[in-house]
């Protein structure tokens, strides 16, 4: 209850309507049953300065393009565990974003599918301790040890299903 308090609040401010856009998504994701994954670990680069810092920009997903009825994004996520049974991605940023980063401000979800999403499988670098003898901290011995990353190249996001469009703290 307090995320939608503060959602709630925060269209209140800005004039969006963020929060009723999540809670009609939200609804149709439990009606269809879908299962969804969520993306919040940039890329970075260098991880002492800021996503407007970065000598390529592209390190922290980001926003290239507004459009009237929606964005274009281009950037990509890291250690998606469930992204390729996934059907919807909810992308939020790492962090807190702040004056000047407002490109990087961006939360929406969208389906695995669309256009311009690239997913490139890889194992975890964990995925190793399985071997080692031990019970503890070693996730599903038999299914687990891969992990995604998520590379979206110019993808377009539709209006309705962004969360949080630049609005900074």
């Amino acid at each position: 209850n307090s995320v939608f308090s503060v959602t709630y609040e925060c269209d209140q401010e800005h004039g969006t309507d963020y929060h009723q856009r999540f809670r009609d998504y939200w609804s149709r994701i439990q009606l269809e049953d879908l299962v969804v994954d969520g993306a919040m670990t940039d890329p970075k680069g260098d991880r002492g300065k800021r996503p407007k810092d970065q000598t390529d920009p592209d390190l922290f997903l980001r926003v290239v393009e507004r459009k009237p009825d929606g964005v274009v994004v281009r950037g990509a996520k890291f250690h998606q565990t469930g992204m390729l049974n996934s059907h919807e991605i909810i992308v939020m940023p790492t962090l807190n974003m702040r004056p000047g980063e407002e490109d990087w401000a961006i939360c929406f979800a969208i389906p695995a599918n669309t256009q311009g999403i690239r997913f490139i499988y890889g194992r975890q670098t964990s995925d190793t301790r399985k071997l080692e003898g031990l019970k503890l901290d070693v996730g599903n011995p038999t299914f687990g040890g891969q992990e995604v990353m998520t590379v979206f190249e110019d993808v377009f996001v539709p209006a309705e299903r962004i969360f949080l469009n630049g609005e900074v703290n």
